[in-house]
């Protein structure tokens, strides 16, 4: 882009004037994508949480810098699931707070511009916040899963694909255990889900 030559962003992770992101950088990542389980639920997760995908992930909530998710997502698409490509992608919907003060919601951008690197995957925002939520980050793994409790809500749409869950981070699945529920109970089958990074919980249950 022309603005990307008049005025070049460095790198998040090694600040190389350039991209938000350098290629180096971003082969380091060496995102992958790994089969993982949520109780019953199948998904797939594209690293584990490190330094990196942590400025990687606060850059884009905390910081609006999303012209960093189209090179992720590209790199993400080289291992996409087969099976996994002809689905209706749902992202997570960030919290009422958090939209505001974002002014977009970054599951729904980085969901975007993974169906324009797979283009059998499709886009549908069908699920909605319906409560007040506290931040996460300093919970516990019960009182995620009671901030979570009856958190969405869902709109009427025709799909014709099977739905997985789109969120950035995967800690204890509170929020994505709460997103199917909401589907669930709208008659609306969840075939999988897929994060960006997992965390390790840092509480025990």
């Amino acid at each position: 882009m022309l603005l990307d030559l008049i005025l070049p962003s460095p790198c998040l992770l090694c600040e190389k004037i350039g991209k938000p992101i350098c290629r180096s950088c971003l082969k380091g990542l060496a995102l992958k994508s790994v089969p993982f389980h949520l109780a019953d639920l199948p998904g797939f997760t594209f690293s584990q949480y490190s330094d990196q995908t942590s400025a990687i992930v606060n850059a884009v909530k905390e910081k609006g810098i999303t012209a960093v998710i189209p090179d992720l997502a590209k790199e993400m698409s080289l291992t996409w699931p087969a099976e996994s490509q002809k689905v209706t992608l749902v992202p997570i919907p960030s919290s009422p707070a958090n939209r505001r003060k974002r002014g977009f919601s970054h599951t729904e951008v980085w969901a975007r511009h993974l169906s324009i690197a797979i283009p059998d995957l499709k886009v549908k925002n069908i699920l909605v916040s319906a409560k007040v939520r506290l931040d996460q980050a300093q919970l516990s793994p019960n009182e995620r899963l009671l901030n979570m409790q009856e958190a969405f809500a869902v709109r009427p749409s025709l799909l014709d694909s099977p739905v997985v869950l789109f969120d950035d981070v995967l800690t204890t699945g509170a929020t994505l255990t709460a997103a199917r529920q909401a589907l669930m109970d709208s008659g609306i089958a969840v075939a999988g889900f897929c994060v960006f990074t997992r965390v390790k919980p840092r509480f025990a249950q």
